[in-house]
């Protein structure tokens, strides 16, 4: 090893890999992989342990557990489709506990989001840290700066490389939420969606 290397963090692996292209990682403290399906509308016991290969035409919710952290992998945003229709995923996890949405698209556009006890705390688009809404949208203000995220209405302020990895490295720092390449891509309890959802 070089004196020069750079050390890769726990979510670099992203950057290799197609799954933020349109995609929600969804954490819920101490729920039950079951309790996360039926958040989505979905029948757990429909549930089948299957790798991630993305299919375009096929919607697919996957769930797992690192303790204590329950997840979801929605690789066709479902879950703002349902929020659109007033049935807030993170809302309905989060009765009893916590929870953190971090979604990302193709344009790329990230949103972050966390939920207490049904209340959405804090919430923001990591490349505009700075523009922050809920309960108490500073929450995890210390954290957002350690991974360099702007945090004021500073233009001329740089921001960190990669405003994805900068909002799960700021969530693995205020929350503990980690998830492993190996984790995320291998075999998940995974729930098809219905044709017409």
């Amino acid at each position: 090893m070089t004196g020069n290397a750079q050390v890769e963090g726990p979510w670099d692996w992203l950057t290799r890999s197609d799954l933020p292209m349109s995609c929600a990682l969804i954490f819920a403290r101490d729920l039950e992989e079951g309790e996360m399906f039926e958040a989505f509308g979905l029948d757990p016991t429909s549930a089948r342990t299957e790798d991630r290969i993305f299919d375009p035409d096929r919607g697919r919710v996957r769930v797992g557990r690192l303790a204590p952290w329950t997840f979801a992998i929605d690789d066709h945003m479902v879950n703002l489709d349902l929020a659109v229709h007033g049935k807030n995923v993170g809302k309905r996890l989060s009765a009893g506990t916590e929870v953190a949405v971090i979604e990302s698209t193709e344009k790329p556009t990230e949103n972050f989001e966390y939920w207490a006890d049904g209340v959405k705390v804090t919430s923001f688009e990591p490349y505009r840290a700075f523009d922050r809404y809920g309960s108490d949208p500073d929450r995890f203000l210390d954290e957002m700066r350690q991974v360099g995220m702007r945090t004021e209405a500073d233009y001329e302020a740089e921001g960190p490389g990669n405003d994805l990895l900068a909002v799960l490295d700021m969530a693995t720092l205020a929350l503990g939420i980690r998830l492993p390449e190996e984790v995320a891509t291998g075999p998940l309890a995974t729930v098809t969606l219905p044709g017409d959802r």
